[in-house]
């Protein structure tokens, strides 16, 4: 699912949530507040339940039912605090109050995971709230239902961050509905049976609006939120999910007869417009693959100038590695070129900008004199969720590899596809030259000819002359239990003698275990082991195959692996740029 298609997805929901905050409000009619809730959340785990068996097994592990349960116990309080809150104050203006999340949300996942405030969402936030307030005519005083809206959207707010988390953590989004549901009901039906009006009676009153909220408000509004926002941000939700005001004022000047002034139309008018404005913009998002799958695109144009060299050009808004061709299409009316690789150039200018912030000389002794290097913060730690999101979207890989089946270890990973993401191709751009010096000067050393061109699009083109022309960035996925066997990742003849791999789960929250070790084998001596410490985040640029050491005549090789230690619990991502292409 692309990252368009889930805000899409959540401003649907939206539309259901707004419509459903009439019977949301007449349900009171029947039954107290915590009974309704604990009711339509029964109704919701019942419909979710059986769609539990279709998601992959994984032994669950401590950090993943903390992580579950907190998404549970916050979802649990926001609801019920939200339901009392229908008891003293209107429809309309809930909507607005529990539309305070919109801004509470940024400033809550950049507190709890460091999710950077973007100019767009933070405009689009601001937008938000001025539009709830025009839409509810302003507040002139709080009373306890009030407060109690205000308090269920602060609740709101950390359980988004906190199930965008687990969401792109951990996957599994009808299992984390279930409990959910089934933690709001088991809270909320024996406090609404034993202080409220729980009846049988009661409930057969109440069964068109409980199938409406249960159905619609609940298991289809709250499951589309979960799976969405595998795919967004906690703050793009917010904003988008806040339109529910819109549509709550007009079902309830339809159904309530509550009017809506000038200024509240102008209020829903800039309400809706920033989310749409959101839910359809790019921005934080990282550009999806296209679905056709090609890995190579062949183009003919007349207009194209006779380059001898494999080169950058922008077309279109888009940064495409160009080769020319051997000359056998100049029959077919121009001259072809094949694309490679395709990133904004933004994105490239601003992996070149983090990149450049390294002391690079620093970083060349760390790789001469163990093997590996590593550069801390390399991706921020809302980077790297986007990125562990993509695992389960298969439109972005071109391979899925299960470690077991071929004896390589347990776990899994999936190979991208051309052209990458943008945040992935434009760290491949930049990070190669640096590592070309290094490469190029162990080489020397080494007594070995090879030499590595400036630029990855040259490099690219001996990859793809030699008939490498297959994407080798990977992502790696690892539960309970799993491990990586100490290998090298050569892929073909030629192969570019460094890589990079970045951390995106956090070591002690995310998971245990699963540390990055590599192992030099020196001749006619024993082995010696690196264990590199990460954290959400870091990368390490480290050996593929060999590297030089000197002794005292000279230089000699040794020989390298790299592996991962077993997990012990959780879930791990990493993701691994490799610079040459494959057969």
């Amino acid at each position: 699912m692309s990252k368009l298609h889930a805000n899409l997805l959540l401003l649907f929901a939206a539309a259901l949530w707004g419509l459903g905050n009439v019977p949301q409000k007449t349900i009171l009619d029947h039954l107290d507040p915590l009974s309704a809730v604990g009711m339509r959340c029964l109704i919701g785990w019942i419909l979710v339940l059986p769609l539990i068996a279709t998601e992959p097994r994984r032994p669950p592990g401590g950090l993943y039912r903390a992580s579950l349960a907190r998404v549970s116990v916050l979802f649990a309080i926001a609801i019920v605090l939200q339901q009392i809150g229908y008891l003293g104050t209107s429809v309309t203006n809930a909507s607005f109050l529990v539309s305070t999340a919109t801004v509470m949300t940024p400033f809550a996942a950049w507190l709890l995971i460091g999710e950077r405030l973007t100019a767009a969402v933070g405009l689009a936030a601001g937008l938000t709230l001025v539009g709830a307030l025009l839409l509810s005519g302003g507040i002139a005083s709080f009373n306890q239902g009030d407060v109690a809206i205000m308090l269920s959207a602060g609740c709101y707010a950390l359980w988004m961050v906190e199930l965008g988390r687990h969401a792109q953590t951990y996957g599994r989004p009808f299992t984390a509905m279930a409990a959910q549901f089934l933690g709001a009901a088991v809270i909320s039906l024996p406090l609404g049976f034993f202080h409220g009006n729980l009846s049988p009676a009661n409930a057969f009153d109440a069964w068109p609006q409980l199938l409406v909220l249960g159905v619609f408000s609940t298991a289809v509004c709250f499951g589309i939120q979960t799976i969405a926002q595998r795919f967004t941000s906690a703050s793009h939700a917010a904003v988008i999910v806040s339109a529910e005001s819109v549509f709550g004022a007009l079902g309830a000047a339809l159904f309530l007869g509550e009017r809506t002034s000038f200024a509240g139309m102008l209020g829903a008018t800039i309400m809706l417009a920033a989310a749409l404005y959101l839910a359809t913009s790019g921005s934080g998002a990282i550009r999806p693959a296209p679905e056709n799958g090609a890995t190579v695109l062949e183009i003919v144009r007349r207009d194209t100038p006779n380059y001898a060299q494999p080169h950058w050009q922008e077309t279109g808004g888009l940064l495409a590695l160009f080769h020319p061709s051997d000359g056998q299409d100049e029959a077919r009316g121009g001259k072809a070129m094949t694309i490679h690789s395709i990133g904004s150039r933004a994105a490239v200018r601003s992996a070149e900008t983090r990149v450049a912030a390294y002391d690079w000389q620093a970083l060349a002794g760390e790789m001469s004199g163990y093997g590996c290097a590593v550069m801390e913060k390399l991706l921020t730690p809302q980077e790297c969720r986007e990125v562990a999101g993509l695992y389960p979207d298969e439109s972005h890989f071109r391979s899925h590899v299960h470690m077991a089946r071929h004896g390589f270890g347990k776990g899994e990973y999936r190979y991208f596809r051309y052209p990458l993401p943008e945040l992935i191709g434009g760290l491949r751009t930049a990070l190669y030259p640096r590592l070309a010096a290094v490469a190029n000067d162990w080489n020397q050393r080494m007594s070995i000819a090879q030499r590595y061109p400036d630029e990855h699009a040259a490099f690219l083109k001996q990859c793809h002359d030699q008939g490498q022309t297959r994407p080798t960035p990977l992502l790696l996925q690892y539960g309970p239990g799993d491990f990586n066997c100490l290998h090298q990742d050569l892929y073909g003849d030629l192969a570019f003698p460094l890589q990079v791999a970045i951390l995106l789960s956090e070591p002690g929250k995310d998971f245990t275990g699963g540390e990055f070790v590599l192992t030099e084998q020196r001749p006619r001596m024993q082995s010696r082991a690196e264990v590199v410490p990460l954290r959400q985040g870091d990368a390490v640029a480290f050996a593929v195959h060999n590297r030089p050491v000197q002794g005292s005549k000279g230089s000699y090789r040794v020989n390298l692996r790299h592996g991962v230690s077993r997990l012990r619990s959780g879930m791990r991502h990493t993701v691994g740029i490799i610079f040459h292409d494959a057969k």
